[in-house]
């Protein structure tokens, strides 16, 4: 190499290493004058390429944009503007510290290269246009971006430290591109709408956004910061989603508007704003979604819809909370929206009238005819005023709650899907009236304090549920398809779940009436004439189940089912016009049970009634049909209250295990029969009853089973008492012959056993018939006649007042130390017989005062007859006197009576039939006494072959007592003539001490006819029967 080429190539070396060092890119400090060395001067200048106005720390040089070289401002000098004399390309800006005043960045472009970084320690503003790259701002000072016109860089802004200021006059040309404000770091704007509208704001944790009370238009806002002071956002959504912002958001109002052709935005912190609006773009979706634990409060509006072809769409999902004001869908006319929540909580809370058509602060289809949805799967829509559509909506319920914050209405034509289960209705303590039809294949529930009414004709094919408060329908279909059923729950203590209808319509939906430990379910008829013909099922553990009337009448047609347990009660109650039971009826150990002041008619032909005791605590219960109560059944009337308590056979028979009853402070509890038709009561118990109550109408008791029932009220039944069983125990209140508790006559079957704990307690016209056993317990007491075969433990009296012309004879046995008294007190007694054809051994006397008696069987005391007749064929152990007026007639037709003493006062009468074959006979132990009493004889026959035969009428005993006084103008030796023939009288005939008649054998002289027939004409006459 020759020594010239040797300088050449060192020459080269040194140009290709100066050059190769001009390339890097390397910090410059700016120095205005460019003419103090080594360090900058700051100060106001222009920032060309030509001019060397920068300094690398030795030398002052010229600004070379290929190099892309860091700018620095600041020096401790005064700072000032800056303005561009070209385009500049830089790799970084730093605007340091310590300077008087701050660097104002103007003119031309400022062109970003690589990734640089502004660093900005002090504050600073950029009024150049910027283009290239975006950048990252870092330090703790302000940076002012704010371009006379649009910049046209590309790429994410970082604020990584201090406060990027937006601001600008270039329309949306300041941020070009997204934005991520970091850690501790402030993004804010200075001039409204500087952004592009495809930018995303992400606010990381710890970072803040503060809009200045502005309006901004981007795409998405993401991160976990802080976005404050907004003033109208509008969110144009696009391709780059769905994007997240978990943080917290605060200011005007948020706009989501999709006019990048659609898109998510998620919010999932805390937000509280002024206003919602989703709004369609021009194509695609737009969704707002609020998710995850956070909660958006509007103190406006929500509304969906607006203009545009695409579709509008709010999503409320998992713990989320929206509350406000009001929520609308289809916010312009012709565009709707859509509303889906599947979790969280909507919390409309407005109270003022909504705008368009009609009021409200829910509404779906707000204006227009498009359809507007809002689909429910899960979560809580709290509403407070009325939610009513102005224009055409759908709402699609498949889960959920619909809360009521106030009393709201809507016409709402609804979808009960059922996808997530049945819709809620919490009504809160007020009212929801939904008067829409409901369809779909699920079904709701309705819980808490109030009312929810449904008025539309629905075809749901789900289950309704109602678990407190009160479920009211007006439309026989408001409770959907008879597929699905209806159930009532009880859960509020001793206040009723209700079922409420009204309209006089018939239900046809199967009904569970579900009475729990926590509370009492109940159907209701509000008003109106109204049929239940679905089935009920009352199954119910430990509570009460009731069926009421507050106005107008129900029919419960439909048969009512369930299990009752641990003392449940099915109550029918209520007032209005009552109500009735016609479908068949089973509820295993239940109590039927009627309260208040109404009537229930309960049973109807051909249908089966299965339950426990029965209770008539109030009102009424009219049988529907015969043996409705169960006949095990423990029948109680009446409560502790001063109101009237009826059971009412109402023309059917009826048996019942026992009757019980409770008196309170007053009122009537009876049982009767209101109809003209005659109904039995059947009381068949093997344990002891009392019953207090009047029993009244046209009824018959019969007391069956081995127990004792006690009846102490005042009875005035007609009918048949019968005790065909046990005891029945006759225990007041006792009075007069037509004052007793038992107003009809007595049947007492063989086994049974009438009981007498009062006097005179049946009535004096009653037929006893006795073939058990009437114990009256040292009591007297006054009947009409005596019959049967059985047993009478007569301590205290009896009185018989006949009547009616009858014959009733008493096979039985009475016993004791009491009398009979025949006193025929009723009409007719005169011509009425009482026959004691018994073996009879009480010691009392037998008083005759009226009327027949004829002992065919045997009497042990004595008797006296003071009126009608005395007669039979039968025994009286004791003496009989028989007093002027009154008769003694023995025999039973031609028969024998045996007598002890026998007494015949004056103007007695002793009514003899004479046949040739036979005559009446008294055979008397003891003394015969005759006082002027009349004989009179009833002959029959002819006794023209009969002279000389001795007929004996009375037949003392053998003693030697003679007979003492004579017949009334007879004495011995008179002869009674006859159409039949003569007979001759003697008081010494027979053994020499008896009463005779003997037949004579042949005429005696005309004379002695005429003599004797005028003195024996007025005796000869039939006997008295």
């Amino acid at each position: 190499m020759t020594n010239g080429m040797a300088r050449l190539a060192c020459l080269l070396t040194v140009v290709l290493c100066l050059s190769a060092g001009a390339s890097f890119a390397a910090p410059l400090t700016w120095d205005s004058n460019g003419a103090t060395a080594p360090l900058g001067l700051d100060g106001a200048g222009t920032w060309d390429t030509a001019t060397p106005n920068w300094s690398d720390g030795a030398n002052n040089l010229t600004w070379v944009n290929a190099n892309a070289d860091t700018a620095v401002f600041g020096n401790g000098g005064t700072a000032g503007t800056v303005a561009l004399g070209t385009g500049i390309t830089v790799g970084g800006l730093t605007f340091n510290a310590g300077t008087t005043g701050n660097y104002l960045i103007q003119s031309n472009t400022l062109t970003l290269s690589g990734t640089p970084t502004i660093a900005v320690h002090q504050d600073a503003t950029i009024n150049s246009l910027i283009a290239g790259t975006a950048f990252t701002k870092t330090g703790s000072g302000i940076l002012n971006l704010n371009p006379q016109g649009s910049n046209s860089y590309s790429g994410t802004i970082t604020v990584a430290e201090g406060t990027l200021l937006m601001n600008g006059t270039g329309g949306d040309g300041t941020i070009r591109g997204n934005v991520v404000v970091q850690n501790g770091a402030t993004f804010q704007i200075g001039t409204a709408n500087r952004m592009v509208n495809s930018g995303i704001v992400t606010v990381e944790t710890g970072g803040t956004f503060n809009a200045g009370g502005l309006s901004e238009a981007f795409a998405y806002i993401a991160g976990n910061g802080a976005i404050s002071n907004m003033g109208t956002f509008e969110l144009d959504l696009g391709s780059a989603g769905p994007q997240t912002f978990s943080g917290t958001l605060g200011g005007g109002l948020l706009r989501v508007r999709g006019n990048n052709s659609g898109g998510t935005q998620i919010l999932t912190g805390t937000s509280a704003v002024s206003s919602i609006e989703v709004r369609r773009g021009s194509a695609g979706t737009t969704t707002l979604e609020l998710a995850g634990s956070g909660t958006t409060t509007v103190s406006g509006t929500t509304g969906l819809g607006y203009a545009g072809s695409g579709s509008a769409v709010l999503n409320i999902k998992n713990s989320h909370v929206l509350t406000t004001s009001n929520l609308y869908s289809g916010e312009q006319s012709g565009h709707g929206g859509t509303i889906n929540q599947s979790g969280g909580t909507v919390n409309v809370t407005g109270t003022a009238a909504g705008v368009g058509n009609g009021q409200g602060t829910f509404r779906l289809g707000h204006w227009g005819s498009e359809t507007s949805t809002y689909n429910m799967q899960g979560g809580v829509l709290n509403v407070t005023a009325d939610a009513t559509a102005g224009g055409t909506a759908a709402i699609n319920l498949g889960g959920g709650t619909m809360r009521a914050s106030g009393s709201w209405s809507s016409a709402l034509a609804g979808t009960l899907t059922g996808t997530n289960g049945n819709v809620t209705f919490d009504t809160n303590g007020n009212t929801i009236t939904w008067s829409g039809a409901l369809g779909g294949a699920g079904g709701l529930r309705k819980i808490s304090a109030g009312t929810l009414t449904l008025s539309g004709t629905n075809n749901y094919a789900g289950q309704t549920v109602a678990e407190y408060g009160t479920l009211s329908i007006s439309n026989a279909s408001a409770l959907g398809s008879t597929a699905g059923n209806t159930v009532i729950v009880g859960s509020n203590g001793s206040s009723s779940t209700i079922l409420s209808i009204s309209g006089g319509l018939t239900f046809n939906e199967p009904l569970w009436l579900q009475g729990t430990a926590a509370g009492r379910a109940q159907l209701l008829n509000a008003s109106g004439n109204n049929t239940w013909a679905g089935p009920i099922d009352v199954t119910s553990t430990n509570n009460l189940v009731q069926i009421s009337v507050s106005s107008g009448s129900l029919i419960l047609a439909g048969d009512i089912t369930g299990t009752m347990s641990n003392g449940s009660i099915l109550f029918l109650r209520g007032g209005g016009s009552g109500g009735s039971v016609t479908g068949s009826v089973d509820i295993g150990g239940g109590t039927l049970a009627k309260t208040d002041d109404n009537a229930w008619t309960v049973g109807a032909a051909g249908e089966t009634y299965v339950w426990g005791g029965t209770n008539v605590a109030r009102g009424t219960i009219k049988m529907g049909a015969a043996n409705v109560v169960p006949a095990s059944s423990v029948l109680n009337i009446g409560q502790n209250d001063g109101a009237n308590a009826t059971f009412d056979l109402n023309g059917y028979d009826q048996t019942v295990g026992g009757l019980t009853y409770i008196l309170g402070s007053g009122g009537t509890k009876s049982i009767t029969n209101s109809s003209a038709t005659a109904a039995t009561l059947t009381v068949n118990s093997a344990a002891n009853y009392t019953f207090a109550g009047p029993i009244t109408g046209n009824l018959a008791l019969t007391k069956d089973g081995a127990g004792m029932l006690t009846l102490t009220g005042a009875n005035t039944f007609t009918g048949l008492t019968t005790v065909a069983g046990g005891t029945l125990n006759l225990n007041g209140p006792g009075g007069g012959n037509n004052d007793g508790a038992i107003k009809g006559n007595i049947t007492i079957d063989p086994g049974a056993t009438l009981l007498m704990s009062v006097n005179n307690v049946i009535v004096n016209s009653s037929l006893l018939t006795v073939n058990g056993t009437w114990d009256m317990n040292g009591k007297s007491d006054a009947i009409g006649y005596l019959a049967g075969s059985g047993q009478v433990t007569n301590t205290g009296g009896i009185t018989l007042d006949l009547g009616g012309g009858a014959t009733r004879d008493f096979a039985g046995g009475i016993a004791g130390g009491g009398g009979v008294n025949v006193r025929g007190n009723n009409a007719g007694a005169t011509t009425s017989t009482q026959i004691f054809s018994g073996t009879n051994t009480y010691t009392g006397t037998t008083t005759v005062g009226n009327g027949t008696l004829l002992v065919n069987g045997s009497i042990a005391g004595s008797a006296v007859v003071n009126g009608g007749t005395l007669g039979g064929d039968g025994t009286i152990g004791g003496t009989v006197s028989v007093a002027g007026g009154a008769h003694l007639s023995p025999g039973a037709s031609i028969g024998d009576l045996d007598t002890g003493s026998l007494t015949l006062g004056i103007g007695s009468f002793f009514d003899v039939e004479l046949t040739p074959a036979a005559c009446d006979r008294v055979d008397v132990t003891g003394a015969v006494s005759l006082t002027d009493a009349i004989l009179n004889l009833s002959i029959v026959g002819d006794f023209a072959s009969y002279g000389g035969t001795e007929y004996v009428l009375i037949d003392n005993d053998g003693d030697a007592d003679p007979v003492t006084g004579t017949f009334d103008s007879l004495p011995g030796g008179s002869v009674l003539n006859s159409l039949q023939g003569q007979f001759v009288l003697s008081y010494t005939g027979g053994d020499g001490n008896d009463v005779t008649l003997t037949a004579v054998p042949e005429p005696i002289t005309m004379g002695l006819f005429a003599l004797a027939g005028a003195g024996l004409g007025g005796y000869l006459r039939r006997r008295r029967r």
